[in-house]
């Protein structure tokens, strides 16, 4: 609701009649006024003023003092207060009611902009906290991963093996390959798988999940186990037999 303020004793300043007129009376006697001389030079100006904007509203003033400060011009903050409790302006609301009132507003305005900033803070902190969590969280593609592998080149637990891949930055897409490539060679190449396969930090360092499978060739490294030896030279052995058993072919 709207409240409005008004010049005391209008009728004594009024010479027409009509609304709006184009001057108002001012009495040389306000001088010996002692109220008005306890005024200081600005609130003395903005009175002055206040009443030629009574003239222009029919005496009937918007109680917005920033309002006010627009239609006369003011450069210095208007004190309604001092106006009205000097007795020359008139409030149909206390002017101390309206402070009170405007200061709840911007208050309540104020609180509701910490509330919407909290609320904008905690949401901006939980979603960090979201996107941390599925960069630390282990996808389901590595533990499948990490289930399939050998459990003999696993090393432990697969906290070793998951600090290796997030340092690698390997993604879900390299977890889904891996498991593919070690289906494969499980399927394939069941020595490789038995005994022969790199350790796992070791085949996600070298990627060797993007290495051919070739079950006819299957390279082993550093291996010098006993059965490794024993099919060398079973082979070898193989393999001479069957060239002089060709050279004795009687042609």
């Amino acid at each position: 609701m709207m409240n409005f303020i008004s010049v005391k004793n209008w009728s004594e300043l009024q010479h027409y009649k009509d609304r709006s007129p184009p001057w108002i009376k001012l009495h040389n006697a306000l001088l010996d006024d002692y109220a008005f001389c306890n005024l200081t030079d600005a609130s003395k100006a903005h009175l002055l003023a206040i009443m030629m904007l009574a003239s222009r509203t029919n005496n009937k003033i918007p109680a917005d003092p920033d309002w006010i400060s627009r239609k006369i011009g003011a450069t210095d903050k208007i004190d309604l207060k001092i106006l009205i409790d000097s007795g020359f302006l008139q409030s149909d609301q206390s002017l101390t009611q309206c402070e009170h009132d405007a200061s709840m507003m911007l208050q309540t305005a104020e609180q509701n902009a910490i509330e919407r900033r909290g609320e904008e803070s905690r949401a901006e902190q939980s979603r960090a906290e979201d996107i941390d969590k599925k960069k630390t969280r282990k996808p389901e593609s590595f533990k499948r991963f990490f289930e399939l592998y050998p459990d003999n080149k696993k090393g432990g637990t697969d906290s070793t093996a998951w600090k290796k891949a997030k340092s690698l930055k390997l993604s879900e897409h390299d977890f889904e390959s891996m498991i593919i490539d070690i289906e494969k060679r499980k399927s394939l190449c069941p020595s490789w798988y038995e005994k022969y396969a790199l350790g796992i930090t070791r085949y996600m360092q070298e990627k060797f999940w993007l290495t051919p499978i070739n079950p006819d060739n299957i390279i082993l490294e550093n291996d010098n186990s006993a059965d490794h030896k024993q099919h060398d030279k079973t082979r070898k052995e193989e393999i001479s037999q069957a060239l002089s058993d060709i050279r004795d072919l009687d042609w």
